[in-house]
């Protein structure tokens, strides 16, 4: 497939945060990003938040930058500077990080398992991988970094996920719930 440059823009970031860097799929954004920054662009940075030490064998990649814990502060800056958030989960329940992503307005790339189809919605918010392959994650991110209709939907779609993922919803919809049934 082909690349294009993303000429004069600032360095395009992509965001992956997760502890658990081999079941939320680290090993295959890593990969992914190596083969965007050769084929695609130079200007591109990943972030990987919540690893204090480099998890796979060999030097860091170049533009990868690694950040350990990091307080809500330094996440919320990550999530309003980010282009991209990508995190295709080998298991992920429901998987809140896309549901931060998508209310700071940033799309999103997961996985087409378990709670994540239920947030993301591939071409709307984002894309779903359902393979391994790190070739077509890279497709999956470029589809999303070149997609300024994507930027901008998801931009304006981020007040409505916010009130939407709210624990006021959740509790109306209980409450509801309980109504309509009687408990």
């Amino acid at each position: 497939s082909d690349y294009h440059l993303l000429e004069g823009k600032k360095e395009t970031t992509i965001l992956f945060i997760g502890r658990s860097f081999f079941r939320k799929g680290g090993d295959i954004v890593v990969e992914a990003f190596k083969i965007l920054k050769d084929k695609y662009s130079s200007n591109l940075k990943l972030i990987i938040v919540g690893q204090k030490y480099w998890p796979l064998n060999g030097e860091i990649p170049d533009g990868v930058e690694l950040i350990g814990e990091a307080p809500w502060e330094i996440i919320r800056n990550l999530y309003m500077m980010a282009d991209l958030y990508c995190m295709p989960s080998r298991f992920e329940p429901l998987g809140t990080v896309f549901v931060e992503a998508l209310s700071f307005g940033v799309p999103c790339i997961g996985r087409k398992l378990c709670g994540m189809p239920e947030i993301i919605n591939p071409g709307i918010n984002g894309y779903l991988l359902d393979n391994e392959d790190p070739e077509e994650l890279a497709e999956l991110m470029v589809k999303v970094l070149e997609d300024n209709d994507m930027k901008l939907r998801v931009k304006k779609l981020s007040k409505n996920h916010r009130s939407y993922y709210s624990w006021n919803r959740v509790a109306y919809d209980m409450v509801k719930i309980m109504k309509y049934n009687k408990i």
